[in-house]
Order: C-alpha cells, then sequence, then structure tokens
C-alpha cells in the first residue's frame, strides 16, 4: 500500500502520458482501481491508471507483475486486454520466450548493411573490414541517398553505418530522419570526434552506439553481435505480442546491476585516462630537459668556437702586420711571398698605384684567371683611384708630428669601388696599413685581403661611397687648392 515507483522506463511513461517523472511517486497514485494485493500476484492484471488526484488521464492497460527478490517490477502495455491476454500465465510467457529463436539462428542470413561515408579512402576500408567479417554492404556518400535508400519499403538493411561530419547534411541530421519514420532499425556513428557533448547528443537523437574512428576489425566483429542481439530483441518482444505491443521489463535488479557496471567502466576507463596523462607529461618533462641540455651544448660550442675564430683573427692581424713591414723593408724579396698569402694586395706610393689579385679574387669580379694586374687596376673607378693616390699624403697628415720613428703608424678598413667583367660595381674592402721607415717617414702604404677571405672582402651588394673615401677625397681636394 506504501510502495513507491523506483524506476520507469519511456514505455510507461508514453503509456500513462505523464509529463513529469514517474520515479518517486506512490503506486496507488499512479494505479487507481487496482488493489494493491492484486499488484503483488505474478502474471497478468487489467489496470486502470491515472485519474482523480493523480493528475494523468485516465487509461486502460495490461499490467505483468513479476518479483525479483523483495521487489515487484511491473511492466504496463497500453491497449485494452483481450481474452487471450487475460488467460495469459506468466508461466506461459516464459514458455514463449523459450520457444524464441537464437541469435545464431538469426545469424544464419547475414547482416546487410548501410555505410554512409563521404571519404573514399574510409569508406574502402570499412567496406573491405565488413566483407571480411561476412557482411554485405551497400556504401553511398550523400545523406539523401541514404535516407531513400533507408526509408525505401524494400529495403533490408540490418544496420546503418553513419559518418557524422558530411556535406550538404550533417550525419546527426540523417539520424534524426531515420528516427522519425524507422525506430527499430539499428544506427552506429563512427566519427573522428571524440567529444563528450558529441556523444551525447548522438545517443540522444537516437544512435545505438558510437565508434571513434579509425575503425578497428574487432570494432565491427562487437557490431556484427550487437546487431544479432538488437534483432534478436526486437523478434523476441514482437514474438510476444502479437497485436504488434512492446513489452519492456525493467527489474530494479537489471537496473541497479547495469548502474554498477556502467560506474565501474567509467571509473575504470578514468584510471587509464589518468595513468595516460601522467605517463604524457612525464615524457614531454624528460623531452624538454634534453632539449635544454642540447641546446646548453650547442651554446657551450658556439661560444667555445667563437672565442677560437677571435683569437685566430688576431694572430692574422698580428702576422698580416708583420709581413707588411717586412714586404716595405725588403719589398724585392718579399713581394712575391705577400702575393701568394693575400687574395688582393694594394701597393700606394707617391708616385703609383700597384692593385695585385689572386685567381680567387678575379673569379669573383667576373675576370679571367689570366687578367692582368694592370687590366685590374685599370677597372678601378676613377674617382676612387684618385682617392688611392693621395693615401699617402692622408696618412702622413694623419699622423702626429711627435710621434716616434718606431711607433707604428694607425692602420684603417678602407673601401673602394671596381667594375666587374660583366659591368655591373662591386666594392672591395681592404685593410691598409701606413708603412713607417727609420726615419719616421711615410712613404708607401700597403693594403693586403689574406688567401681564402676575397669573398668575404667583395661586396656586389653594398657598393655606395666609403665615409672615409669623401674624406679622403676633400683632404686631397684641399691640398690641390692650396698649391
Amino acid at each position: 500500500a506504501n510502495g513507491r515507483i523506483i524506476a520507469a522506463n519511456k514505455l510507461a511513461s508514453g503509456s500513462l502520458f505523464a509529463e513529469e517523472p514517474l520515479e518517486g511517486r506512490a503506486v496507488r497514485d499512479v494505479l487507481s482501481c487496482c488493489e494493491s494485493s492484486t499488484l503483488l500476484e505474478e502474471g497478468m492484471h487489467s489496470c486502470t491508471v491515472g485519474g482523480g488526484a493523480s493528475g494523468l488521464p485516465e487509461t486502460m492497460v495490461v499490467c505483468m507483475t513479476r518479483r525479483v527478490g523483495t521487489r515487484v517490477c511491473l511492466n504496463l502495455m497500453p491497449g485494452v486486454p483481450t481474452d487471450v491476454d487475460a488467460d495469459l500465465t506468466l508461466a506461459e510467457v516464459q514458455h514463449m520466450e523459450d520457444q524464441l529463436p537464437t541469435p545464431l539462428a538469426l545469424a544464419q542470413p547475414g547482416l546487410k548493411i548501410l555505410l554512409v561515408e563521404d571519404d573514399e579512402f574510409q569508406a574502402n576500408l570499412t567496406q573491405s573490414m565488413c566483407e571480411m567479417n561476412g557482411f554485405e554492404v551497400d556504401v553511398c556518400d550523400r545523406g539523401d541517398e541514404a535516407l531513400r535508400r533507408v526509408l525505401d519499403p524494400a529495403s533490408s538493411y540490418n544496420l546503418v553505418l553513419l559518418d557524422l561530419v558530411m556535406a550538404p547534411m550533417h550525419g546527426l541530421d540523417i539520424l534524426k530522419q531515420i528516427r522519425r519514420h524507422h525506430e527499430t532499425l539499428t544506427v552506429v556513428i563512427i566519427s573522428n570526434s571524440d567529444e563528450r557533448h558529441m556523444v551525447k547528443a548522438c545517443i540522444h537523437h537516437g544512435a545505438n552506439s558510437y565508434i571513434v574512428k579509425p575503425v578497428r576489425e574487432r570494432d565491427l566483429a562487437n557490431i556484427g553481435q550487437f546487431v544479432l542481439q538488437h534483432r534478436y530483441q526486437t523478434l523476441k518482444l514482437q514474438h510476444l505480442r502479437l497485436n504488434q505491443l512492446q513489452l519492456q521489463q525493467w527489474s530494479v535488479h537489471q537496473l541497479e546491476r547495469q548502474r554498477l557496471q556502467a560506474e565501474k567502466e567509467k571509473a575504470e576507463a578514468w584510471a587509464v585516462a589518468g595513468k595516460e596523462q601522467a605517463e604524457r607529461m612525464l615524457l614531454e618533462r624528460e623531452k624538454r630537459e634534453q632539449e635544454a641540455l642540447l641546446q646548453a651544448a650547442q651554446d657551450r660550442a658556439a661560444r667555445e668556437a667563437a672565442t677560437k675564430e677571435a683569437a685566430m683573427e688576431k694572430e692574422r692581424a698580428e702576422m698580416q702586420k708583420q709581413v707588411m713591414h717586412m714586404i716595405y723593408q725588403e719589398s724585392h724579396k718579399y713581394m712575391d711571398l705577400a702575393k701568394f698569402y693575400n687574395d688582393i694586395l694594394v701597393h700606394v706610393s707617391t708616385q703609383a698605384v700597384f692593385v695585385h689579385m689572386s685567381a680567387d679574387a678575379k673569379a669573383r669580379l667576373g675576370f679571367d684567371p689570366l687578367t692582368t694586374d694592370s687590366e685590374v687596376s685599370a677597372a678601378i673607378l676613377h674617382e676612387d683611384a684618385e682617392m688611392l693616390a693621395g693615401l699617402v699624403g692622408y696618412c702622413i697628415s694623419r699622423r702626429p708630428r711627435d710621434a716616434a720613428p718606431s711607433q707604428p703608424a694607425e692602420h684603417f678598413d678602407l673601401s673602394f669601388r671596381c667594375t666587374c667583367a660583366s659591368g655591373r660595381l662591386a666594392a672591395i674592402n681592404v685593410h691598409f696599413y701606413p708603412i713607417v721607415d727609420s726615419r719616421g717617414h711615410i712613404r708607401t702604404v700597403i693594403g693586403a685581403v689574406p688567401r681564402h677571405h676575397a669573398r668575404r672582402a667583395i661586396s656586389r651588394k653594398n657598393v655606395g661611397p666609403d665615409p672615409q673615401c669623401d674624406a679622403i677625397r676633400a683632404f686631397c681636394d684641399r691640398r690641390v687648392g692650396a698649391a
């Protein structure tokens, strides 16, 4: 008399036209014209539900009672009971269930699958795996064509494998149309997305299952068993209710077991996800540490290389300075040696300007290796050649009057321009050394570019006049004007 409804399936809610959940309501408020003692007896009963204070419309239903432990499961079926229903006992119902065909017997004709997939590669791959499992597969790549085939009365599909993201019709819209006209067909969604809200939306609109791509062979094998089980249950309900009434038996024990199983699977899934997340974070941390060690080693090697290069450059500069002094002191003896150790050699005196280039330097300017030094000197721009001719006087003007003869003059970098064989201009950057004789006079200025440095010294991009050239040219003009 004080019993309350613990759980109610959709069929019961639909039979009672209930707009609010039935869970928690008293049984006597819902089943208004049936004694509690009668409901506790196993078997078929005729009941009137609703009416009065229940707020539900008064409806005639058939109620089948089954005991599960200390609880009672009531299965409500809409409609007026017939004579067959009145005489149908629980034992007879159980006997009818035992006479139903088994899933293995239903598997003999094979499964016919409609694969709706717009990706040709995925469609071919899934079709091959289905055919390997003995399934007959039809493939279509458009939603309107899939709906036409499914809704065709002559179609005999057992399963629809439906891609979710398609154009122009989305898979969720196709699912809604299928469920609007065909409630018993098994529909399984296949999609690249594993987002929870998308899975919930598909299940909410009638999908029987959801598979995340890529589809594996074991997924298809499980789907085959799932479809057979779904087909078996459908035929079982149709066999029990020849007048197309669906009898769904939900017991508290089954619901509790399903809830516990779902919680167990969820806990296992969360445990696996947590373990994977921890492993992924550990791998990322190790990767960052290795990258940091590698970067530190590279930085250290770069610093060491830069230090060595600076030391070598300093040593080369010192050697070059010594060679230039040796050339001045014994030019006739060391001129060939200076040409060998330098790609570009410029000898400036008060009488003439002499330029020597190696074959590599000539090639950088587009000249033939057999080009003479006189031809190379003639390729220097006229204004820059005049600037070089006045270089000795410019260096003398910069040297302090009270400088000792043993004190070397200040050396400097200077760029002059030369016309290449192609007609383009190129800028040549040379380091010049004013040579001081034993009396402290400057009579020669020698410029040099060491061997294998021609590529660095010759530039075809920045060919503008050197600001220091302008200063030397202005000095020469002043001296000419004074003269």
